[in-house]
């Protein structure tokens, strides 16, 4: 049996794959998320000079488990007015990234979300990670032993008649936020919990989103600390202190096409519609094949929530913003290529300038964050200058002199503030590098997806899409070399007061020599008294002993000098003492080196002198 050749088969390219291969999952979380997750189907179609659409949603579990196809969905919910026409294109959005999916094309972008929501996702996903870990084994066999019987039917797709998708074109009045709803806007919702609990682990892992700082220090544990001391965060907060307020999160936009290749080529780049696997799941959707009057852009990307306020929060949806019919600025849609260019657009532009929101006005809070700590360093360099002018104008005969420049010293040395904005704008830096490197791998991504070739159509045709990119990365780029240059003063500026400490400490050296100086010349003064005063004070004391031999007086018989006789002795014997003394204190050096050079040289040499003229004793005559 060893020896017989078996026959291995590879991947098929082009693998059709049908509804209902695989079950819903067993878990009730599971099957809570692909019947609550909904997928956004919108036909796009060529209206006079601009384009118009409808727009309806169905779940994850009718999609992927039912018999039914999707174009037998559409076909029972599309409007009649659009009934007799050809869609130029049709976009099926998916709400979470899977990575069991192989998208055509990949792309970050910068998106944004609600910091306490992102802080209760973050906790939820950790609990589920611990979850898993202790209860992964129990969870596997029940799932090996629970199936489920019933299967699933399709559900009606829900027309999206409320939603800014539905219907819209630049003449209707369809379009309207009144049924919107939002949850609670400080925490995630029971669907995205289900969804997190139920694929967060599985062998198709859910791909979840990031902050910055998880995207680019993806090796870190924990990024907690630097998720909450965002530049976007810290600005709003500063003007608008206990504010909700967002964070910046790294995004990725999964597509796909069916738009079908140059002449000469029978197969198209995705033949069956929902090929893929579905992001919520492991199981597949399918569809009639692509031609010229069918033709499918899939993308993929998770939805996001701001702190606005909730008559604001349109702008949070993207599918809202692609599909907005108020941007005059943007060409109508009239094939695959233009859906994609609008898609990308939307994406890539969250550092618009004519941004009217203010909490989203990111690319501002940079450069007015980056403003502020150029002003904050100015202000401290012009204080420096100010105390170092005022420090010098300290008179020293004031008999406050030691106090007032101990306090200007103080004030002027203190770097505690250039340490806190030098922190800043290291932040500062560190987010705009981040930022950089999206802004690089998008300007990669889109520069290949507009490139021709002779085997495919390139899959973005409009040069607004790279335009966008490129005005982005020159703009950071300035602000990171602006940033550099505030950095830079900085520096200079705490090297000029370490210079200025130095420059003092070499003063207060002087001024604590001369200050020594004064004190020895007193100690000095004292001396030469103490030397004239203490051969008085003791030859005073002696002549007033009771000596018989000094002279008497004959009543009373005690000491009695003459006053000549004793000032004479007493000032004579004094002054032949303390003179030589004073003489020795006021040349203490001098009669220093004078003895070391005896001692050390004259002494010596006389020794040996005198030892080599020493007699010389004969032992015979001794």
């Amino acid at each position: 049996m060893l020896r017989t050749p078996i026959l291995v088969h590879g991947p098929e390219i082009c693998r059709q794959r049908h509804i209902g291969q695989h079950d819903l999952p067993s878990s009730m979380k599971g099957q809570m998320a692909c019947n609550n997750y909904r997928v956004i189907v919108t036909e796009i179609y060529s209206h006079d000079l601009s384009d118009k659409s409808w727009s309806f949603s169905i779940s994850i579990a009718s999609l992927l488990y039912s018999q039914d196809h999707l174009v037998d969905s559409m076909q029972k919910s599309r409007p009649r007015e659009v009934r007799g026409e050809v869609p130029v294109c049709t976009w099926i959005h998916v709400p979470a990234n899977n990575v069991s999916l192989y998208p055509t094309f990949v792309l970050p972008y910068i998106s944004y979300e609600a910091s306490q929501r992102q802080l209760k996702r973050a906790e939820y996903i950790q609990a589920a990670h611990e979850e898993k870990g202790l209860t992964g084994r129990l969870f596997a066999e029940m799932s090996r032993t629970i199936k489920l019987t019933a299967q699933v039917k399709l559900q009606k797709p829900i027309p999206l008649s409320a939603r800014p998708l539905s219907a819209c074109d630049d003449s209707g009045s369809i379009i309207s936020n009144d049924n919107i709803t939002f949850g609670d806007s400080n925490d995630i919702d029971n669907d995205e919990k289900a969804l997190v609990a139920s694929y967060l682990n599985d062998n198709a892992a859910l791909h979840i989103r990031h902050t910055l700082d998880q995207y680019y220090y993806y090796m870190l544990e924990c990024t907690t600390d630097r998720d909450a001391d965002q530049v976007v965060s810290r600005r709003w907060l500063k003007r608008h202190p206990g504010a909700r307020y967002n964070i910046l999160m790294v995004d990725q936009l999964w597509l796909w096409t069916t738009h079908p290749r140059p002449t000469g080529h029978n197969t198209i780049s995705s033949n069956v519609i929902g090929e893929q696997q579905s992001s919520a799941d492991t199981g597949v959707t399918s569809g009639p094949q692509s031609n010229q009057s069918q033709r499918y852009v899939i993308s993929s990307s998770p939805p996001r929530m701001g702190a606005s306020h909730r008559m604001m929060r349109s702008e949070d949806d993207l599918q809202w913003l692609v599909l907005d019919r108020k941007d005059r600025k943007r060409y109508p849609i009239q094939g695959p290529e233009d859906l994609v260019a609008r898609i990308l657009e939307t994406c890539c532009n969250i550092f618009d300038r004519l941004q009217d929101n203010v909490m989203l006005r990111f690319l501002q809070m940079f450069e007015k964050t980056i403003g502020s700590i150029d002003d904050n360093e100015s202000r401290l360099f012009r204080t420096f200058q100010q105390e170092s002018a005022r420090l010098l104008e300290v008179n020293i005969a004031n008999k406050y002199y030691q106090k007032r420049k101990s306090k200007l010293l103080k004030r002027m040395l203190d770097i505690r503030e250039e340490i806190k904005l030098l922190v800043e704008v290291k932040d500062v830096r560190d987010e705009i590098t981040i930022i950089l490197t999206v802004l690089e791998t998008q300007y990669t991504l889109i520069e290949q997806m507009s490139r021709k070739d002779r085997n495919c159509h390139a899959l973005l045709d409009k040069p607004a899409v790279q335009g966008i990119v490129n005005s982005n990365i020159i703009d950071f780029e300035k602000m990171k070399l602006q940033a550099g240059t505030v950095q830079d003063k900085l520096n200079t500026l705490m090297d000029l007061k370490q210079k200025a400490a130095n420059a003092w400490e070499a003063r207060e050296a002087r001024e604590t020599a001369v200050a020594a100086s004064k004190q020895g010349n007193t100690v000095l003064v004292f001396t030469i008294v103490t030397i004239i005063f203490l051969p008085l004070s003791f030859m005073l004391a002696f002549f007033t002993i009771n000596i018989s031999v000094f002279p008497k007086d004959q009543k009373n018989g005690e000491t009695n000098w003459p006053l000549g006789k004793v000032t004479g002795r007493l000032f004579g014997v004094s002054l032949s003492v303390s003179v030589p003394l004073i003489l020795l204190a006021l040349n203490m050096e001098a009669c220093s080196g004078a003895y070391n050079e005896l001692r050390h040289d004259h002494i010596p040499r006389m020794c040996i002198w005198i030892l080599l003229r020493w007699p010389r004793f004969d032992a015979s005559t001794s």
